[in-house]
């Protein structure tokens, strides 16, 4: 039973990956920003970011992450936000130079965590509105070959 109400019971049960997708849609982009931002600052990630942008070029991504010879751009989105020409060719110069540019969302996450960590490969993906967003690399096990053993039987 649910509640005060005798016999009330719950309809529909939430999964935790609806929860999380619910509560990603309530996240503004302002608040989206200054988690990134959070923890980009307690991984030693230095950042920019265009505080009145329109006086800027256009497009130009919200996010500039530095830390030592690393850089991620990030263009940042509420969860079901979408970026403009504009952007996708700004994070395609990024790109085409090596330096990981992407569109990311709060459901993102642990993406933008793994990729300031470097735990796991991350790279640029396109989802299905030719946006480049941030994919981890499958996991892939080298098969090794048993050890050969080299020392010689005998003595001298």
């Amino acid at each position: 039973t649910v509640g005060s109400r005798p016999g009330a019971t719950l309809s529909r049960i939430i999964s935790s990956a609806d929860a999380r997708r619910m509560l990603a849609r309530s996240i503004t982009e302002e608040i989206w920003q200054a988690q990134v931002i959070e923890l980009a600052t307690s991984l030693r990630w230095e950042h920019y970011h265009t505080h009145d942008s329109r006086r800027s070029v256009s497009g130009f991504p919200d996010l500039v992450l530095a830390r030592k010879s690393e850089m991620v751009v990030l263009e940042l989105k509420r969860e079901m936000g979408r970026a403009t020409p504009e952007q996708l060719r700004w994070l395609g110069h990024f790109n085409q130079l090596d330096i990981l540019g992407a569109v990311a969302r709060p459901s993102d996450f642990e993406l933008v965590k793994l990729a300031l960590t470097r735990v796991a490969s991350v790279v640029v993906a396109q989802n299905q509105y030719g946006e480049p967003v941030l994919a981890r690399v499958p996991f892939r096990p080298v098969a090794v070959a048993p050890a050969i053993s080299t020392s010689e039987g005998g003595g001298g």
